[in-house]
């Protein structure tokens, strides 16, 4: 009372030093107002979100038909063993307790106030815990029959890292180790039996190049939320896997994981489950696409080693590719899994004279020879340079000019019009009339028939080829164009041209 008889009194400074004092409070009590009620969401959410860890799961891979529906890309259930770090916390602390006493007993014969510095506790829990897995896995190993590597290094980084997840231990179990599991896995604490699917292409190399292959993904670029963990993932790099990824490949999904203040998993919440990728059906026909490829293998070569060449197959009434077939092959199942050194060099991956990756029907130029006389030919009847009644001799050659080199003639010398210069393969006939054509009217009737691009069957992953003009042997080689470059181009030299191009010629 004797505060507020002062204010009354009008003792001004006493009056400030009471508005202060009230200010003050009042600030304080708003300052608690605001971190109670209006922060506490806020505070609730980001302690929610320190608590979660969301872990991204792949979504399964649509397959791939042939035009009868048979299966050429599937998946089957791989069945692996993993350990459930969480659920061996008791084993964990009854270790620890039991190491710790047995170092201090032996660290107290010689000093009686001999104790563990807070490092070399921490460091003594991860001995333990590696002991104690290390121990649990072995009879897993010894159970199923099967050699389990456990190194310290992984072991502990997983620890670090990835508590809240599962360590793989196996995977790919057979039945009988599956069985062999099954009956004894109550006494296993900590480990699971799990599923999860893996490619396979059932007719191995069969079609292996236009299937492409797999590369484990666990890029975040594709991600439309942040991801704490991402379980093991695959993504298309080559072939039909490749171009149509994103449709094989589904739409991932995300579950929760709740944890404890030491990252151990406690519970778990699938909230947006992975959608399967859809299936893709292609016109290629497996039993013609393997008779091809058997055709290919058992052709004659005039060197040493698997045979090097393509052979592709196309439907003229309406464009349908049957066939491509590639040699040296190589099986895409070798990549549905991580693809060791060893492995790659068993299948002679990396030899760089056979090059088995590369797809030989449409990645690799070739010159297309005699092939490249039927353009010729269609360009001279069209431009009306050439009379397919009219006959010219042959002498077994033919002389661009004198004192060059004269181009010989397989054909021999004789009487040839167009049909039978078409059907003996004429060098001589076809060099005659891309000479009287020039090289511009031969180089756009190539364009008509899409030489020098590509088809756009797999988008970048084809070879362009090149179909020479006078521009491009200025710009490419410095050189000005010659009738030894028309002679040579009349009869299908200085063009490159892939196998599929050719197809796609033959069949429009």
């Amino acid at each position: 009372m004797l505060i507020f008889d002062q204010i009354r009194k009008n003792d001004r400074q006493l009056r400030v030093l009471a508005i202060s004092v009230l200010s003050g409070l009042g600030l304080l009590l708003l300052g608690l107002w605001y971190v109670q009620v209006l922060s506490a969401k806020r505070y609730q959410t980001s302690q929610i979100n320190q608590s979660f860890r969301t872990v991204r799961i792949p979504a399964i891979r649509g397959k791939i038909f042939d035009a009868t529906g048979v299966a050429l890309a599937e998946n089957r259930p791989s069945y692996n063993v993993n350990l459930y770090l969480d659920e061996l916390r008791p084993y964990f602390r009854s270790a620890y307790s039991n190491n710790f006493n047995w170092v201090m007993r032996q660290l107290t014969r010689t000093n009686s106030k001999a104790r563990l510095t807070r490092n070399q506790r921490i460091e003594l829990g991860k001995l333990t815990r590696y002991q104690v897995v290390s121990n649990l896995v072995y009879r897993v190993s010894s159970l199923l029959h099967q050699p389990v590597p456990l190194q310290d290094k992984k072991f502990l980084e997983h620890y670090d890292q990835r508590l809240f997840m599962p360590m793989a231990v196996l995977t790919n179990l057979n039945p009988t180790q599956i069985a062999l599991f099954a009956e004894q896995s109550a006494d296993l604490p900590g480990f699971d039996l799990e599923v999860q699917p893996v490619r396979v292409y059932p007719h191995h190399a069969a079609a292996g190049h236009l299937l492409g292959h797999l590369q484990r993904d666990d890029s975040a670029a594709d991600d439309d939320v942040f991801f704490n963990y991402r379980m093991p993932d695959f993504r298309g790099v080559v072939g039909i896997e490749g171009a149509f990824d994103e449709q094989l490949r589904g739409r991932n999904g995300v579950k929760s994981v709740l944890v404890d203040s030491l990252g151990y998993r406690q519970s778990e919440n699938v909230w947006a489950p992975a959608e399967a990728g859809q299936s893709v059906y292609l016109t290629i026909d497996i039993a013609i696409q393997q008779a091809a490829e058997k055709a290919l293998r058992s052709a004659p070569v005039p060197y040493s080693g698997p045979v090097r060449g393509a052979v592709v197959v196309m439907d003229p009434r309406n464009g349908d590719l049957i066939a491509m077939a590639s040699n040296p092959a190589y099986d895409p199942n070798d990549f549905a899994v991580r693809l060791t050194q060893e492995r790659a060099e068993a299948a002679k991956l990396d030899d760089p004279i056979l090059r088995p990756q590369i797809n030989r029907a449409m990645q690799e130029n070739y010159a297309p020879g005699s092939i490249f006389k039927i353009v010729v030919g269609l360009a001279g009847l069209e431009a009306g340079t050439l009379d397919p009644n009219e006959i010219y001799h042959s002498k077994g050659f033919y002389e661009i000019a004198r004192g060059h080199k004269p181009i010989d003639d397989l054909a021999g010398p004789g009487d040839f019009n167009f049909r039978r210069a078409l059907v003996k393969s004429s060098n001589s006939y076809f060099i005659r009339e891309g000479l009287k054509l020039g090289v511009d009217r031969i180089a756009e009737m190539g364009k008509r028939f899409h030489f020098g691009e590509r088809t756009g069957i797999l988008p970048r992953q084809e070879a362009p080829g090149i179909l020479p003009t006078r521009e491009w042997r200025e710009k490419n080689l410095g050189g000005a164009w010659f009738d030894g470059n028309t002679a040579n181009l009349s009869i299908g030299q200085e063009i490159d041209v892939t196998p599929l191009q050719v197809a796609v010629m033959i069949s429009a």
